[in-house]
């Protein structure tokens, strides 16, 4: 497999604290087979291994046989378990964490349209969930990973950066609503029980975000999908996109969201995000140059609207992560700088495969 051990060295290399606190600490993370928590499972060995924390990782899934698959190389590491569980039925009280990480939704935008229903449950019934957990077990913090959707249809608002204050238009009837609604619901589900019965929880607004634990031989989502092209054939094109986001690379997700455990103000939402807004093509063509290839990577001048954006996401309009940032938060990867980590992993996972 890969290390991201160059990551982690790059994050804590300048004025972003090591999160010591989560010494000895367990972390659960539902949805371990998503590209951001899969990464973060490993980022969280990788501050084991370099700082000595010896945080414990308890990786949830749907399928043993996927998560054993995609960790494949973690199977023997002593800080590591995988449990297998029905998000909907609850948590098992006997996992006994400190802190969950609420990462399992859909996020490929067809199932927004073709499975609603499955769209929904994990974000309002699989919250319910957690909640009730950390309400029995006194003292666990929950993180909930929302969206940038969330914010909806803001262009009536006529402001140039959104902070966790601002909202624009969803219609609830969309096809593409299910996931939108849904985490609008999750959001406040967190900020109910941490309102009602202290539970602390935290709601992290994230944007698109990028990085090298695609699965590409399965992944059908926009950029892993032309990923997988570059990796197999000579010579490329794509459709210019006329919407700009904010794509931000895993790793500083994922030491924003390790942060905001430690520091966050329960019942808030904190924006995580680069400040920059590019269309994908950009993005694309630094992980084809970062590949060196031998052939052509084309943009061609006709719109062709990208199938995964996620219902009423801000694409034009971006998020403002001053708040995260009074927390000590810093971005440490330009987009390129990004683009070479994705493929920096991708290679080695290919050399070692």
């Amino acid at each position: 497999m890969y290390s991201i051990d160059l990551d982690v060295r790059k994050i804590y290399s300048g004025k972003m604290p090591v999160p010591y606190e989560l010494k000895g600490k367990r972390i659960l993370l539902l949805g371990a087979t998503g590209v951001v928590l899969s990464y973060a499972a490993r980022f969280l060995l990788e501050l084991n291994r370099l700082y000595g924390l010896n945080i414990q990782v308890v990786c949830h899934g749907r399928s043993k046989d996927r998560l054993e698959s995609l960790f494949s190389d973690l199977l023997h590491e002593e800080c590591i378990c995988f449990e297998v569980f029905d998000l909907e039925q609850g948590i098992p009280e006997q996992l006994n964490v400190d802190f969950v990480i609420h990462g399992a939704s859909p996020a490929n935008g067809t199932a927004f349209v073709k499975q609603p229903v499955e769209t929904i449950l994990p974000n309002v019934i699989g919250t319910k969930s957690v909640m009730e957990y950390a309400k029995k077990r006194e003292g666990t913090c929950v993180l909930y990973m929302s969206s940038a959707a969330v914010y909806g249809d803001v262009h009536i608002l006529g402001k140039a950066l959104l902070t966790e204050q601002d909202y624009g238009i969803v219609n609830p009837l969309n096809d593409r609503s299910s996931y939108v609604e849904s985490k609008r619901l999750g959001e406040q589900m967190c900020s109910a029980y941490a309102r009602e019965y202290g539970v602390r929880t935290i709601i992290a607004r994230i944007p698109y975000t990028y990085a090298p634990t695609y699965l590409l031989a399965h992944d059908t989502r926009f950029i892993p999908r032309i990923l997988n092209r570059m990796l197999h054939e000579e010579n490329v094109s794509i459709n210019h996109e006329e919407d700009t986001i904010q794509y931000t690379y895993a790793g500083d997700v994922v030491s924003a969201m390790l942060l905001l455990l430690l520091k966050g103000v329960s019942g808030n939402a904190y924006n995580i995000c680069i400040r920059e807004s590019y269309p994908v093509e950009i993005l694309l063509q630094y992980m084809y140059e970062a590949l060196s290839p031998a052939g052509t990577f084309e943009i061609l001048h006709a719109n062709n609207l990208n199938p995964d954006s996620k219902g009423n996401v801000t694409t034009n309009q971006k998020m403002d992560p001053s708040a995260l940032e009074a927390l000590g938060w810093e971005c440490q990867f330009s987009l390129q700088e990004g683009a070479n980590a994705v493929i920096r992993g991708i290679k080695s996972l290919y050399s070692t495969s």
